[in-house]
């Protein structure tokens, strides 16, 4: 099943059942900028927060009474849905929303079905629902419809968005030069989100600014007095403002922070002498920079109410940035040939490719015509089906996965992002392996970290393997690849947890902080060597800001659960090859004596919830005869992700969550990473971030206070 493109700049219309609830009386007494609740039963993954809605009563005189906007996504409610048909079975959500307007008089029915646009509104075709799709066309012929009658349709402001637009209204007392800005502003915004609805996020820091960042980007910064604050490639080459921003939309560009990389800082007579020229290439900065970064290092500082201002500003309708689906990224390991033969290339040349080239071009090919292909290969040339797969798989990796490029077991060569579609190279551009054999199938990558690091995988012998969130969190945590032992028969040694230095320095400037790089790494180094380092300056020099979000890295990212939990005290086995053969999962009798409940589930074949990283699903057990152990036999998701995580040899830990009313109770199954983690030894540290209990003159002292 295709899933739809989720978006935040989709349109809705939520439709009340007079019988049920009755809107126009509810609408009397409410006002723009009240909060609310409604019912959705459909669509609920596809509604995110920032997407404008409609509300209609339906009945005698049904219509559009009112406009909104989604404040939050659906959360799925328990028990049976009162306005139902009672059906206990069914999902059912409650979306949050704001009201925008109410209008001083609906838009009937009977006007919209005579619309030529808005004939075709899901509502009056097939009314029998609760939430519509409006489509964009539809949409802006309602509004237009609107305006022409006076309403207003302008999204409502929030408290903290009230207070933001007085603040750009006293910084900017010139409404002509106020109106540019912000026109600036919502245009970056648009033609970031044109690209990646994931990529930009919009921050309120300490000291009033308004900032813009797409990826790591610094697109654009409001401030009393200045206008733009960028950093403008290298210090040392001397070069004038405009100089450096009409390289900002082309691909010469290259983005460089502090300490490498210029700030340069506008005054408001500077910006209204070059605006016309400067706005193209800040525009095309947006877009490029979300184009390169897909996903925002700074999503969790993103400030809502300063799109609603710079829109309320602007006068139009602006999104959010969705991040609902960020934390669903994929995570590959792939091999560039024996020996990593090819790593020069792909490195060079900003790619990853797979062979297989007898399967033709994959772009847009559907898996039943995938599978087609194969057969009739298999049946010529007589292949495993193993192999060829991978090629689907490598064809279905989405733009912004991460990737990891490994030479053998214990080595990794390189972490990168994919930034774009999945291409077959044939002719004279395509690659070709150690055998001569070509590679074709291609994915462009941008490389983000290219140290070499010291893993222990023994499971890494396929060229392509899907990863889990807490592998890559592990590979990008591993010692330098210096460490590495090339003697097969000896252990490599265990490497200390090492810091995101990039997070740390991502995190601290989308939070308005930007140190230089090698101020936070003298300090890093500092904290390896020194029981206690001081940090020293005047008060409001950010160094408290920096003192927690070190602290922040010490203690690890609160990246959301990707696996079901598994105890230290969980049964760990070796996979063996009849577990790949048959896709089946011995449990040892001393994991099953304790769980009488499971055991008689196994002996009747019923079927048990098993949980794995990135996912569950109910399988069926068996307990042969006169033996005491049970097998787990996997079908589906479930029996995919068991053979593209491991390997004949791996270490495989299990446990069963004991069902208090006697029955079967939850199985599960750990990945490889989590099995590393069930039979490690505890952390032996913890950090505790302190910060003073007193505050600072904001007027008197530095410039974070």
């Amino acid at each position: 099943m295709t899933t739809a493109k989720i978006r935040s700049d989709s349109h809705w219309l939520f439709q009340a059942n007079p019988k049920q609830f009755d809107l126009v009386s509810d609408l009397q007494r409410r006002r723009p900028g009240d909060d609310e609740t409604w019912m959705v039963t459909r669509y609920a993954e596809r509604m995110v927060r920032g997407a404008r809605v409609l509300l209609w009563q339906g009945g005698a005189k049904a219509g559009i009474y009112a406009i909104g906007t989604l404040t939050g996504e659906p959360v799925e409610q328990q028990g049976t849905n009162p306005y139902g048909s009672g059906d206990s079975k069914r999902r059912w959500y409650r979306v949050p929303f704001r009201y925008d307007s109410i209008l001083s008089k609906p838009l009937l029915k009977t006007e919209i079905r005579k619309d030529e646009v808005l004939a075709e509104l899901g509502v009056i075709n097939a009314p029998q629902a609760t939430n519509f799709e409006v489509e964009k066309d539809q949409w802006e012929r309602i509004m237009e419809l609107l305006e022409e009658r006076g309403e207003s349709v302008s999204q409502a402001l929030s408290s903290e968005g009230r207070e933001i637009v007085e603040r750009v209204i006293q910084w900017y007392s010139d409404a002509r030069l106020r109106g540019q800005l912000v026109a600036l502003m919502a245009d970056a915004i648009g033609a970031a989100h044109e690209v990646s609805d994931k990529a930009w996020c919009t921050t309120s820091v300490a000291s009033g600014k308004l900032n813009l960042n797409v990826g790591r980007n610094a697109i654009l910064t409001l401030s009393r007095g200045n206008v733009v604050r960028l950093a403008l490639g290298d210090a040392e080459t001397p070069r004038t403002t405009l100089e450096q921003v009409r390289e900002l939309g082309t691909n010469a560009y290259v983005y460089k922070g502090p300490p490498d990389g210029a700030f340069q800082t506008l005054t408001l007579s500077d910006y209204a002498r070059l605006a016309p020229e400067l706005r193209p290439g800040l525009v095309g900065f947006a877009a490029a920079s979300a184009r390169a970064y897909r996903n925002s290092p700074f999503r969790s500082a993103h400030s809502v109410a300063v799109v609603e201002a710079i829109a309320h500003l602007a006068g139009r309708d602006l999104p959010q940035p969705s991040y609902a689906d960020m934390d669903a990224l994929s995570y590959w390991k792939i091999s560039p040939g024996r020996g990593a033969h090819l790593w020069s290339n792909w490195r060079d040349g900003n790619y990853v490719a797979i062979g297989w080239s007898d399967l033709g071009d994959l772009s847009g090919v559907s898996r039943e015509e995938f599978d087609a292909r194969l057969n009739r290969l298999v049946d010529e040339h007589g292949w495993s089906r193993a192999g060829p797969e991978q090629a689907w798989r490598f064809s279905q990796i989405p733009v912004g996965a991460r990737i990891v490029a490994n030479d053998g077991t214990r080595r990794v060569l390189g972490i990168g992002t994919v930034v774009g579609e999945y291409e077959f190279v044939d002719g004279a551009d395509v690659e070709v392996d150690e055998d001569g054999y070509p590679l074709p199938h291609r994915l462009p990558v941008r490389w983000d970290d290219l140290r070499e690091r010291t893993v222990e995988r023994g499971g890494w012998r396929k060229t392509l393997i899907k990863l889990t969130a807490a592998d890559f969190e592990e590979i990008v945590a591993a010692g330098a690849a210096a460490e590495v032992v090339h003697d097969d028969e000896t252990e490599t040694a265990e490497t200390e947890d090492a810091l995101d230095f990039d997070g740390i320095v991502a995190n601290l400037a989308g939070k308005g902080f930007h140190f230089p790089e090698e101020t936070v790494a003298t300090y890093l180094l500092a904290l390896q060597a020194k029981r206690f380092v001081i940090l020293s300056g005047i008060s409001g020099t950010g160094k408290t800001a920096l003192a927690l979000e070190v602290a922040r890295g010490l203690q690890g990212s609160a990246a959301p659960e990707v696996a079901p939990s598994v105890s230290r005290a969980a049964s760990v086995v070796t996979v063996k090859p009849y577990n790949l053969e048959y896709r089946r999962i011995m449990l040892p009798a001393a994991l099953t004596k304790s769980h009488p409940g499971f055991i008689e589930a196994a002996e009747e074949q019923r079927r048990v919830l098993l949980e794995y990283p990135g996912g569950k699903q109910e399988v069926a057990v068996s307990k042969p005869k006169q033996a005491n152990t049970v097998f787990l036999l996997l079908a589906g998701e479930a029996s995919t992700w068991f053979l593209e995580t491991f390997e004949e040899g791996d270490p495989l830990a299990l446990a069963i969550e004991p069902d208090e009313s006697g029955g079967p109770g939850i199985v599960r199954v750990a990945g490889q990473s989590e099995t590393k983690a069930a039979t490690a030894a505890p952390r032996r540290y913890e950090v505790v971030a302190v910060r003073p209990d007193w505050t600072d003159n904001h007027g008197l002292l530095g410039f974070h206070n």
